[in-house]
């Protein structure tokens, strides 16, 4: 990423003088541009680089059970030294509750994956806290991931809100037909997502296309033999 750093030069009356670097605003046939603005007083000024430290492309979820398969991609890295993954147990704050070492410095895309595992009915958010090697730390946004008390796992509709499509991932402990719906505010289904069976200990991944869909606020309906999900989205475009 570029950013382009302009400054204001200022006279020695104190008074902000009518030049603005690059460029002399009023003097220049070509306003705002001058070829030798790194001559003015406190220069030279230069377009500089700035490197994001961390340019994380994904950041997902998966239930297997009552697991949470967590997963992430960077594209690039620059000192990173490490992610801390945080968990918030239903009703409770975040706490630590591992971490994965980074690759440092690299512009090759890198995935990585962590699994907490054992989770209680509820619904359970996960964030990363990424540490570059100086100490300093950066937070991503938080995901959620629905556990049934019967063993029906449902994550978050990602990504989220919904421009043109998107998924949610749904787990079972045991073997168990599911279906997915979509409704309006008014209780009217406006689609049948995924009809079928969830294998134990599998993950299926049921696709939302949304296209066609007005903007609005909707609800995905996930219902089995061993519990229901009921999650608000939004549509937007």
């Amino acid at each position: 990423m570029y950013v382009q750093v302009f400054a204001v030069v200022v006279s020695s009356s104190a008074f902000f003088s009518n030049e603005t670097v690059p460029g002399d605003y009023t003097g220049s046939s070509q306003p705002g541009f001058n070829a030798s603005f790194d001559t003015y007083s406190g220069g030279p000024y230069h377009t500089v680089e700035s490197q994001l430290p961390v340019e994380l492309s994904a950041f997902d979820v998966l239930p297997n059970g009552r697991n949470a398969i967590l997963s992430w991609k960077t594209l690039s890295e620059t000192n990173n030294d490490r992610f801390v993954i945080e968990h918030a147990a239903p009703g409770a704050g975040f706490a630590t509750v591992g971490s994965v070492e980074g690759q440092g410095t690299t512009t090759q895309q890198t995935d990585y994956q962590f699994t907490v595992r054992d989770l209680a009915p509820g619904t359970h958010q996960f964030r990363l806290r990424q540490f570059d090697m100086d100490g300093a730390s950066d937070l991503s946004e938080a995901i959620s991931l629905d556990i049934g008390v019967n063993g029906l796992a449902v994550s978050r509709v990602s990504p989220h809100p919904i421009a043109r499509a998107a998924s949610v991932s749904i787990s079972a402990e045991t073997a168990s037909p599911i279906k997915v719906e979509l409704f309006n505010l008014l209780g009217q289904r406006v689609q049948t997502l995924y009809t079928g069976t969830v294998n134990s200990g599998r993950t299926k991944v049921v696709d939302i296309d949304a296209d066609g869909i007005p903007s609005g606020t909707y609800f995905i309906r996930t219902t089995s033999n061993m519990g229901n999900d009921v999650q608000r989205i939004s549509v937007v475009r």
